[in-house]
């Protein structure tokens, strides 16, 4: 294997994090612990071994002004994620306000390309060191964390300016908090650019785990499904929307407007057919599912069904945005020309 590094364990990367409290922060300790279910017990000692085990970790015995409470997550392949609820401190925090890009400033960098690589950070959180005196921050169970744990509101935002910084400077790579895609026009382009995101992590000190894909025509990445031939939604997200059965009052019409506005911009006429869903909202209407939410709501799962591709966003080709507004709304589409000379969303 070229980087053996790169695919060993959990990394850790050069430069500790410092949490920074407001000046009037007034320390937090939990007064009671958080009984933890006694079939995810044993599960739960196990994971706390190997947390020590491998540093992340420390048992603590020494009074501390701050502690919280731990929240034990199962996950979807039978094992389970200790995190801390840290609600308080959070609210202590001096945030740094790095903001995660949105979805759609990443699916914009991907420009023609045709190769994929996905790429994702092992416990990603957990290779970046915490600072001795911020440690006592974050006590749980009687121990503490050595590295930056989940659940902090901080978090997030640090590890996206970190693995911004990390990689800065190499062409063909996007970046979202810990999932990294390469990408490039032809599989010599990937290539290239693979090698250096690699050569860049076995540099820094930061690992991998086993979900990566390598050099695929497409890949799913962010909630969407990526191709030469364009942006699609994860076939999960719209099996999950076409399947859900008729609402039957306002909380799930809300739900259902909530999943199918991630989709939103694969969808026609988005505002003008969720209208008489989203007059449902309203405080002042009593509930009424009639023919006009029916036709809206099959509407909406027809359109999704057919499978909608969007292009990719080219920063130098010829655009054309064409808008209109209504009494109820706004509406916009952006038109690209394509290699072949044709115009597409």
């Amino acid at each position: 294997m070229k980087f053996p590094k790169v695919f060993s364990g959990l990394g850790r990367i050069e430069g500790d994090y410092k949490i920074h409290l407001e000046e009037d922060a007034v320390p937090y300790a939990l007064t009671a612990p958080r009984r933890v279910p006694i079939p995810l017990l044993a599960r739960v000692k196990e994971e706390l071994g190997r947390m020590e085990e491998i540093g992340v970790v420390s048992k603590i015995e020494s009074p501390t002004d701050w502690c919280a409470g731990m929240v034990v997550v199962p996950k979807a392949n039978g094992e389970i994620r200790i995190c801390v609820d840290m609600t308080k401190l959070d609210e202590a925090l001096c945030r740094e306000r790095h903001i995660l890009p949105t979805v759609e400033q990443s699916l914009a960098q991907l420009d023609g390309s045709q190769v994929f690589t996905k790429l994702d950070a092992r416990s990603g959180f957990w290779q970046i060191p915490l600072s001795s005196e911020s440690r006592a921050l974050t006590p749980f169970g009687r121990y503490c964390f050595n590295v930056l744990p989940f659940g902090i509101a901080s978090g997030p935002e640090h590890f996206q300016r970190r693995m911004s910084q990390l990689l800065d400077g190499l062409s063909g790579v996007v970046v979202h908090a810990d999932d990294v895609l390469v990408c490039g026009r032809d599989r010599a382009e990937h290539d290239v650019r693979l090698t250096a995101v690699l050569t860049r992590l076995q540099e820094t000190g930061l690992t991998l785990n086993e979900k990566c894909t390598f050099a695929q025509s497409e890949v799913l990445f962010l909630g969407h499904k990526i191709s030469a031939a364009g942006i699609e939604p994860d076939p999960e997200k719209i099996s999950a929307i076409t399947d859900i059965p008729r609402p039957q009052n306002v909380a799930e019409v809300r739900t259902f407007l909530g999943m199918a506005t991630y989709v939103g911009k694969f969808l026609p006429q988005f505002l003008d057919t969720t209208k008489p869903l989203r007059d449902l909202l309203a405080k002042e209407n009593d509930w009424s599912w009639s023919h006009m939410q029916q036709v809206a709501f099959d509407k909406i799962k027809g359109d999704l069904a057919s499978q909608r591709v969007l292009a990719q966003y080219r920063p130098h080709a010829k655009t054309k945005v064409s808008a209109d507004a209504s009494s109820f709304g706004l509406g916009a589409v952006l038109t690209q020309m394509q290699d072949k000379m044709e115009w597409r969303t």
